[in-house]
């Protein structure tokens, strides 16, 4: 009986290509965190734009430029340094 050899599925398409001395594309091998990235920033832009149309209310829930504009604002009257400042015991 002669033994026949079947090609390995369980290898990534990756690591077959290394196997045969070819790269991959930078795209290709970080493919996982292209996807991610898109998934989240589309996640962002459905929310802004319901946010903005009204379908969410502010009440219970805020939008991503509310968000991002509570964050800036410490930062811009440097009110988060003196928190630093003061909670780390330094004398000014």
């Amino acid at each position: 009986m002669s033994s026949l050899s079947f090609p390995d599925r369980s290898v990534s398409q990756t690591e077959r290509a290394a196997r045969r001395g070819r790269s991959t594309s930078f795209a290709k091998r970080h493919e996982g965190f292209w996807i991610g990235t898109a998934s989240l920033a589309v996640l962002v832009i459905l929310w802004e734009m319901a946010w903005q149309a009204g379908l969410i209310s502010p009440l219970f829930f805020s939008g991503p430029s509310a968000v991002a504009v509570k964050f800036v604002e410490p930062l811009n009257r440097h009110d988060l340094e003196r928190r630093l400042i003061t909670r780390s015991g330094l004398k000014v």
